[in-house]
């Protein structure tokens, strides 16, 4: 039963995974296309779309922070200390206790300062393509959320099922 809810919990974590990396993917493609539209306008047609600039920012922010989440997922994210092998048996069960805990201390404070700073962007919109910026910076606690989530079942699923 416990390694059933275990392989449930890696499951649901590898759907979010599989969503944040299209959208990554979307984004980053859609940041691709607008900038090489504002290098051609701007050396073969000598103007380009003022958006261009405004609109590729606000892709690159996307497709960064949700692939950070994709990197955390994977373990392809900066580490500061890894363990060796022998210490990596020795500590097994506790890692993914201690890299939940390191993304909490982390996260926790940034999340609870959001909605603030998402009430006050909320009153703004963006000069060139009068996008609420609500909409461009909700993007900042979904990612934090995401990274939270994927520490946590890693965590939990740890606690179920400890031999995988």
């Amino acid at each position: 039963m416990r390694k059933t809810v275990a392989n449930a919990v890696r499951r649901c974590s590898e759907a979010v995974d599989r969503l944040c990396l299209r959208v990554a993917a979307i984004t980053l493609s859609l940041m691709i296309a607008i900038v090489m539209l504002q290098v051609v306008a701007r050396y073969a047609f000598h103007a380009p779309p003022q958006w261009t600039e405004e609109a590729g920012r606000y892709l690159m922010l996307w497709a960064c922070l949700m692939g950070a989440t994709v990197s955390f997922k994977r373990r392809m994210d900066p580490v500061l200390v890894v363990p060796s092998a022998q210490w990596r048996c020795r500590l097994g069960p506790l890692i993914p206790g201690a890299r939940f805990l390191a993304v909490a201390i982390f996260t926790l404070p940034l999340l609870w300062y959001t909605p603030a700073a998402l009430a006050h962007q909320y009153l703004r919109d963006s000069e060139m393509l009068g996008l609420n910026l609500a909409l461009v910076m909700v993007v900042v606690p979904l990612s934090l959320g995401v990274v939270m989530l994927h520490a946590a079942l890693e965590f939990f699923a740890s606690v179920l099922d400890p031999g995988s």
